[in-house]
């Protein structure tokens, strides 16, 4: 989650990743095992009060012969969240050298 702020009105980034659960055969044991395999990111802009609707949302879903990659889920649902929010182009700038300036560490920690 980050947050930024439009002409006096405050908005946060939520980022969400929804999974599957499927059965995995262990290699060792031969045993079956639930595995939990993300295959969609959910961002949403939301006001940072607590009262307020969505204001855009974006999903991104892996491809079936991709592989999931999480950062590369969060940007292009963010870049469509941003376009549904019909945020303008040098405000939408701003935010992605927001985005950009989070490390991974800094954003594994607000999880």
């Amino acid at each position: 989650m980050f947050c930024f702020k439009i002409q006096d009105e405050e908005f946060k980034v939520v980022f969400q990743h929804e999974r599957d659960i499927i059965e995995v055969k262990d290699k060792e044991t031969g045993e079956l095992k639930k595995c939990a395999i993300p295959y969609e990111t959910i961002c949403e802009i939301l006001p940072l009060a607590e009262d307020g609707d969505v204001k855009g949302s974006g999903i991104a879903t892996v491809g079936e012969k991709d592989k999931f990659n999480y950062s590369v889920g969060r940007k292009i649902s963010l870049e469509r969240a941003l376009i549904a929010a019909e945020i303008a182009r040098s405000d939408r700038f701003d935010i992605w050298k927001k985005y950009f300036s989070m490390t991974s560490e800094n954003y594994m920690d607000e999880q």
